[in-house]
């Protein structure tokens, strides 16, 4: 095998406790629909540490939870947008209903999230310019899965999408006219609840750039040696290696549902 590409079980019980630990504590602060905790068997991808320093993804039935070098930065809700449905029709359902928040208050509530994913606010707001917008849609035309119009009357949706653009963004962020915002958030207005969280730029994240410490020393463990572990040696195993977020009392947003 290319040792590039090794990841021994020894690497994958401490990845797995970084990543259902920071799911879990992500579902508690934000707020996330969750009736039952995060577990290892959740837990559906770890990249190979040599290849990326950290990387892997949980996916749970209603949400995709992705990491990157300094964990937890993707959160997409996998059900906002029901498969076998149109967007026409979903565009018409949203619209009748009524948004708690304005724009303003879509910002601070993406704020209040960022706050608690430990995203560096004052350097972030320093060097990215913030957008709030309201989506919508036109009015006519369109079939139910056909390609949507681009003009004439519109209807507002109850969707906010907060993004925070670099000033002088990286190139690889760049293309055909377009630039990927730093960060954005998408919340839904009549729950005020999350659609997605998107840490495109993983610097603005206050946590470790290690979530796993020394992955090498846990790479050097054989498999077979680390079945024999009893779990007090696997405790250890965590104690050296696992980088956890700094844990604190709840943060939830406003008006979040458990």
């Amino acid at each position: 095998m290319n040792p590039t590409l090794v990841i021994s079980l020894a690497y994958k019980y401490v990845a797995t406790a970084v990543m259902v630990t920071q799911v879990n504590l992500a579902v508690e602060q934000l707020g996330l629909p969750f009736l039952h905790p995060v577990s290892e068997k959740d837990v559906e991808f770890i990249a190979p540490p040599r290849l990326v320093s950290f990387g892997g993804s949980v996916v749970t039935e209603s949400f995709f939870f992705g990491f990157t070098d300094r964990g937890l930065a993707f959160i997409e809700s996998k059900n906002f947008y029901p498969r076998g449905r149109s967007i026409v029709a979903e565009h018409e359902k949203h619209a009748t209903r009524k948004s708690l928040v304005n724009t303003n208050q879509a910002y601070q509530l993406a704020k209040e999230w960022l706050r608690a994913m430990d995203l560096n606010l004052v350097r972030l707001e320093a060097e990215c310019d913030p957008v709030v917008s309201q989506r919508f849609y036109y009015l006519e035309g369109g079939a139910p899965f056909g390609p949507l119009p681009t003009n004439g009357p519109t209807r507002s949706l109850p969707i906010f999408d907060v993004e925070w653009r670099a000033r002088n963004p990286p190139a690889h962020r760049q293309g055909k006219g377009v630039v990927l915002p730093s960060v954005s958030v998408a919340i839904y207005g009549p729950t005020k609840q999350l659609i997605h969280l998107r840490l495109e730029d993983s610097s603005f994240s206050s946590r470790t750039a290690e979530p796993v410490k020394d992955f090498e020393a846990l790479l050097a463990i054989p498999d077979e040696e680390f079945l024999r572990f009893p779990e007090a040696e696997r405790q250890r195993l965590l104690e050296r290696h696992l980088a956890l977020p700094r844990l604190r009392p709840s943060e939830s947003a406003s008006g979040s549902q458990r």
